[in-house]
């Protein structure tokens, strides 16, 4: 199989509609999007269960597709971390074509993997306060043997797959609906059903990201606690920030939560927590209208994918 046209995860191609699709454990989230002048605006949102269990069948893929009326628009597919290695790097400063080369071999020796079933794409850290005397960037990494049943499902399923992209990516894209008259720094915080990312991001910028164990249903059973872990993980995460980055501080942190309906209680015990105001994303904002069975969390990061290929840079 072919996989040379994805293996940049950061570079999809420009259409008037596309779908987003976002994989968790135990659900699969699908929206297709629409241009407008402004934003991408949700047309479809449709969730499967079944997918999630069973990821390389092609014939749920080919259901997925009918239901949501694909008609062979471009796909961006957001990589579950189970599939997707973030390393942190100095690379030589070699062409980009090299340097992608290079970032594998470093990869593979790192990992103790072969080198010839890794793909590689990589984003500079920007702005650091001691630059280091060679470039440092993110490399994100995804086995070959991984990801191609995954990837062969959904071309037999006639899925136009247009683009790979880790969570982190992705993610960043939503400030475009949290702050839409500025492009300031901000703290943004995805919330899984067990476990959350955390990321310093501009637009077009992604300064720092990171990972904590407290999600979802641990707001649901006890929302004090995990305001004071989740609190503390995006706290440690500010002060990184600030002693590290040349970027101003960041003026906001917005909770993108699984489901929206815990939104106060989420931001009334983290701004609690935090001593700071704390915002959660609402679906009105984003233009859904979403049933019962649909996360908005895994809604929002799906349309947030669209955006490289249905907003003019």
């Amino acid at each position: 199989m072919n996989l040379s046209r994805l293996t940049r995860f950061f570079n999809p191609t420009a259409s008037s509609e596309a779908i987003g699709i976002v994989m968790l454990a135990s659900t699969v989230v699908a929206v297709l999007a629409k241009a407008t002048t402004h934003l991408p605006r949700p047309i479809r949102s449709i969730a499967q269960s079944r997918l999630a269990q069973q990821p390389a069948d092609a014939n749920l893929w080919k259901d997925l597709s009918r239901a949501l009326d694909a008609n062979n628009r471009p796909l961006t597919l957001v990589l579950p971390d189970r599939l997707v290695r973030w390393t942190q790097l100095n690379v030589p400063d070699l062409p980009e074509k090299e340097r992608r080369q290079a970032l594998a071999f470093l990869v593979a020796e790192a990992e103790n993997l072969p080198v010839d079933d890794l793909i590689c794409d990589y984003i500079d850290v920007p702005d650091l306060k001691r630059p280091s005397t060679e470039p440092l960037v993110y490399c994100a990494s995804a086995r070959l043997s991984e990801i191609q049943p995954l990837v062969r499902a959904l071309m037999e399923s006639r899925c136009r797959l247009n683009h790979l992209v880790p969570i982190e990516q992705a993610l960043r894209h939503i400030l475009r609906w949290c702050e839409p008259e500025s492009d300031t720094v901000a703290v943004l915080v995805y919330m899984m059903p067990n476990a959350s990312k955390i990321i310093v991001a501009q637009r077009d910028c992604l300064y720092l990201f990171r990972s904590s164990r407290t999600g979802h249903e641990t707001f649901q059973q006890d929302s004090e606690s995990a305001a004071l872990a989740l609190g503390l993980d995006i706290q440690r995460t500010l002060d990184f920030f600030e002693t590290q980055f040349k970027a101003p501080p960041a003026q906001r942190v917005w909770i993108i939560p699984h489901d929206h309906r815990l939104n106060t209680t989420i931001q009334q015990s983290l701004s609690a927590q935090l001593q700071q105001p704390v915002k959660c994303l609402e679906p009105a904002q984003m233009e859904f209208t979403l049933g019962d069975d649909v996360p908005f969390g895994m809604a929002a990061l799906a349309l947030a994918a669209t955006v490289p290929m249905l907003t003019p840079s």
